[in-house]
């Protein structure tokens, strides 16, 4: 079960959502992937990424700004007794400001934080470098971790046809030994753009689903840089990927994509393949 919970939205101050939902954090993570313009997400993202957990959480909407906080079960980190985890919270939040909302024109600013407590469990970072199906071109050393704090600040910009967003991310592990704590950071740029007369579509903080203007569908182009550096403690490497990608939609139920992707290596875990294209 992915989503699974009640929410109340009689109240004018916010509304209130109690069971399992998507954690309010980054604005690649909370648009929804089929909503996305590549298949899969950056490697920044998938490193960052928190995913759905049990908790409760307050969030008003609005057409040009929302905020979002809620306080949730550890869940991926720390769920497992055996490893010193389990029944440890966490606090993610969320703000946007959108002051240009237009039909034709959108800017959007924002940033997200979390802070959560992991009791000492196992902790590592996986990126499967956006090749679904692929083994784990990432995948770094395993520590006891006492607590994480990561933020992301983020942009975007939809003018017409085109459509421009990138994000920044900061994560510290504090490790159960002082020698084990990491910092890690990643980032990416992407632009896309239309070749029939469409836009990419913004609501509350995060991007929807297109809907082409004509019958005969849409065209669109995008190109993303994104990178991570997940080397610490003479452990893990710097990933850095270039993405071409072409997307048609047909309608409201029908999409098409294909992705061509680069794959650069660096670091202590790279051995003899430092770089890949799928």
């Amino acid at each position: 079960v992915k989503d699974a919970y009640i929410r109340y939205k009689g109240w004018d101050f916010a509304d209130i959502t109690i069971g399992q939902d998507k954690e309010p954090f980054s604005l690649g993570l909370i648009t929804g992937l089929k909503n996305s313009n590549a298949i899969e997400r950056n490697i920044a993202s998938q490193a960052f990424r928190l995913g759905r957990n049990l908790g409760v959480n307050f969030a008003p909407a609005n057409k040009d700004y929302t905020w979002s906080v809620g306080l949730y079960d550890v869940g991926e980190y720390g769920s497992d007794i055996t490893q010193g985890g389990g029944g440890k919270l966490a606090v993610t939040g969320r703000l946007t400001l959108s002051p240009v909302n237009k039909k034709s024109q959108v800017l959007h600013l924002g940033t997200s934080f979390s802070r959560r407590d992991l009791d000492g469990a196992e902790f590592e970072i996986e990126s499967n470098a956006e090749v679904q199906g692929s083994v784990d071109v990432l995948d770094t050393r395993n520590f006891q971790a006492d607590s994480l704090s990561q933020y992301v600040l983020e942009s975007a910009w939809i003018k017409g046809r085109l459509a421009l967003a990138g994000e920044a991310y900061y994560q510290d592990v504090k490790g159960s030994v002082d020698s084990n704590s990491a910092i890690y950071t990643g980032y990416y740029v992407e632009g896309s753009y239309f070749l029939s007369d469409d836009s990419l579509r913004y609501k509350n903080g995060r991007f929807t689903s297109v809907k082409p203007n004509n019958d005969s569908g849409a065209w669109q182009l995008v190109l993303r840089h994104s990178f991570l550096d997940a080397e610490d403690n003479q452990d893990g490497m710097e990933i850095t990927n270039s993405m071409l990608g072409v997307n048609y939609y047909y309608g409201k139920a029908i999409k098409l994509m294909l992705d061509l992707t680069r794959t650069e290596l660096a670091g202590y875990d790279v051995k003899a393949l430092e770089r890949g294209d799928a």
